[in-house]
């Protein structure tokens, strides 16, 4: 029973480690978004929507992290996906509808001298920098879909263990709770 309580503990580091990550990670893309929307943030409404999902997100992450068996996992799961949604919009409204057109000029730079790539100057906010908020969002959904723990391809030995023992394991194993469950229910 030692052993299982050590994968569960295991499994919960794992866990707020990818959280803290995610965390961190639109931390780190809010500071530099704040920095890289100052001067469109006066005329505009739309460089605020990054800046405030960002922030969205890092009270979201843990608050979630912390009810992760009772729907957090699913919250997040909706709220990384928005997040793709939101990089994909980031394109658009980075492009002004002219996608192809600047993404072709981007290209350009690896088919010509970089002295003459140095003369581009570019008239426009960058086109793919949108797309960190769709990493981001797939990264997390990948954390969320992805379970942490084996316990699924670990066999409990039921038939050694008394029924009461079992209850109690798996009054302990809630963050594994459905994935401890086939074993139980297969036991009765």
């Amino acid at each position: 029973m030692t052993a299982e309580i050590n994968k569960i503990h295991l499994i919960r580091l794992l866990r707020f480690s990818r959280l803290a990550a995610m965390a961190g990670g639109f931390v780190m893309l809010l500071l530099e978004v704040r920095f890289q929307h100052r001067a469109a943030l006066v005329d505009d409404w739309r460089p605020w929507m990054p800046i405030v999902f960002a922030n969205l997100m890092i009270y979201l992450i843990p608050t979630a992290g912390i009810f992760w068996n009772k729907g957090g996992k699913f919250v997040l799961i909706g709220a990384y996906c928005l997040t793709m949604v939101l990089g994909t919009i980031g394109v658009y409204f980075h492009s002004d509808g002219h996608l192809i057109e600047h993404l072709l000029e981007l290209m350009r730079v690896w088919i010509i001298p970089p002295n003459e790539g140095a003369e581009i100057a570019a008239h426009y906010p960058p086109i793919v920098a949108p797309l960190a908020f769709v990493g981001l969002g797939a990264i997390g959904l990948l954390f969320c879909i992805e379970s942490p723990s084996k316990v699924s391809q670990t066999r409990i030995n039921t038939e050694s263990q008394p029924e009461v023992e079992l209850a109690i394991e798996a009054a302990v194993e809630s963050d594994v709770e459905s994935e401890v469950e086939p074993f139980i229910s297969a036991k009765s």
